[in-house]
């Protein structure tokens, strides 16, 4: 990330972190009871896995 974008977050952090903590992703949850069965494996095609 450019230091503007990460001097503009540190100036607005708390309020930024406000807002975050409020937001629900309702269409992510939509998305996983649609997709997801419980219960059963998963594979994460677009993971990356680093050491």
């Amino acid at each position: 990330m450019d230091k503007e974008t990460i001097n503009i977050y540190n100036q607005d952090a708390e309020s930024i972190a406000q807002l975050h903590s409020t937001l629900i992703p309702h269409r992510v949850y939509e998305l996983i009871q649609q997709y997801f069965i419980k219960n059963t494996a998963t594979v994460d095609i677009g993971c990356d896995y680093f050491e």
